[in-house]
């Protein structure tokens, strides 16, 4: 079953920006909050919460479960030598054997692409693109050596937005989120790098900003 909700494009929900968006109430369409930063008994955050429900959809990200190992954690990107299929085709048989609907993170795919040597587009092609249902951008850094680390913390590149005009295109409207995590902007710049995503949508979704 195809599913089509179209939330428009959001922000990640940030401690630094949450009494400007209280007080201000600014034009976004949705937040997206870490869940993790919620589970709990009560006090402020779950008190801004409720407060920003009020006015505004919110969509939750978990980012704790992983699968791992018991070994020290290594901080550089790998991939798996002996793999015997991509990735791109890894995720579309959990789709094709499933129900699910998929979040997209593009800035991953393009950090991905850059450090392991494939084309974004590959991956793109490969992918039923009915059965996303959110997308995700962000900026990474960029080490000397050229690899890139999806640190959240920089502007969407241009690459990442030409992934994006791809995927949006000619097709259906998706739920576009953008995730900045450090080195935060003002709630202004936040959401003026968020509403770049507009020119690239279908007018019918488009809103005042």
């Amino acid at each position: 079953m195809t599913k089509t909700t179209d939330l428009g494009v959001g922000i990640g929900l940030r401690v630094p920006h949450i009494k400007e968006i209280l007080h201000t109430q600014p034009k976004v369409d949705f937040f997206e909050i870490i869940s993790e930063n919620f589970m709990i008994e009560g006090g402020l955050p779950l008190y801004h919460l409720d407060r920003i429900l009020e006015n505004y959809p919110v969509v939750m990200h978990g980012v704790s479960m992983s699968i791992a190992s018991a070994e020290t954690l290594d901080m550089s990107y790998v991939s798996f030598k002996e793999s015997t299929m991509p990735e791109w085709e890894f995720i579309q048989r959990i789709l094709d054997g499933s129900d699910a609907s998929l979040l997209l993170d593009l800035n991953n795919i393009f950090v991905s692409s850059v450090n392991h040597g494939f084309e974004p587009m590959d991956y793109l092609d490969h992918l039923d693109r009915d059965r996303i249902l959110q997308i995700h951008l962000a900026g990474p850094s960029e080490l000397e050596n050229g690899m890139m680390l999806d640190t959240h913390d920089h502007p969407v590149r241009d690459e990442v937005w030409n992934l994006y005009e791809t995927i949006i295109k000619g097709g259906k409207p998706i739920t576009t989120l953008l995730e900045w995590d450090d080195q935060f902007l003002s709630l202004e710049e936040t959401l003026k790098e968020a509403h770049k995503a507009y020119q690239y949508r279908p007018q019918v979704c488009s809103v005042n900003i």
